[in-house]
């Protein structure tokens, strides 16, 4: 139809070569953009994909070095807890040794007091033995009976303690003494032991006779005789 020798595009027929020109390029045009798309939406699904597996990598990484570091801090507090174990049982092995040498010095110590006991027992039973023995020699020689009992003779009576003085034996003076000769004891004449001495004592011939009785002991009574 045309106006005025115009005729309307809109009602002119269409061409179909043209037509399908058109439409197809917008069909392509259509499609490279989907795909572009598409391409965009992989290339940042893939860009995504690698940060979360990055982040995963660096989480994994992370968690690995906190668990080493908790293996590395558990080890070191069990090795500080088996050195102090160590140190408690040394120092308690310590003390046990030290209890142990004490206790052994202890023991050493009573053993060798019970021993020296034992030897000044025996000591002096052996002493004790010796005096007798030279007491009784002693008694027998000069016709006594017992250490305070006196002889007596017609006129007179006299003690061990007198006779030993007598004789200036200072050892068998003393050990009469030990024997429990009565220093006080006074003879038929009315003297004592060291008055005897006194009287006799010529140039210290007595002098260690009167050392005992006036001391009334004896240094050296392990033996008698003169």
């Amino acid at each position: 139809m045309s106006f005025f020798g115009f005729e309307c595009s809109a009602c002119r027929p269409s061409d179909p070569g043209t037509s399908t020109v058109k439409v197809n390029m917008d069909e392509i045009s259509s499609q490279h953009e989907q795909e572009e798309a598409e391409r965009q939406m992989k290339l940042a699904e893939e860009s995504e994909r690698q940060r979360l597996e990055h982040q995963r990598a660096e989480e994994e990484l992370a968690m690995e070095q906190a668990r080493e570091a908790e293996r590395q801090a558990q080890i070191e507090e069990e090795g500080l807890q088996l050195l102090m174990e160590q140190m408690r049982v040394a120092e308690e092995e310590k003390q046990l040794q030290e209890a142990l040498a004490a206790s052994q010095t202890e023991a050493d110590e009573a053993a060798a007091a019970a021993a020296e006991q034992e030897r000044q027992r025996q000591d002096l039973e052996l002493q004790a033995q010796e005096r007798k023995t030279a007491v009784t020699a002693f008694f027998k020689k000069f016709g006594f009976t017992g250490v305070n009992n006196p002889k007596k003779s017609l006129m007179s009576s006299t003690y061990p303690l007198h006779k030993a003085a007598e004789i200036a034996d200072d050892k068998l003076v003393a050990t009469l003494l030990l024997e429990g000769a009565n220093l006080a004891q006074k003879n038929s004449s009315g003297k004592t032991a060291a008055q005897v001495a006194e009287n006799l004592n010529k140039k210290g011939s007595h002098a260690n006779v009167l050392e005992a009785l006036t001391s009334g002991r004896a240094p050296d009574a392990s033996c008698g005789g003169a």
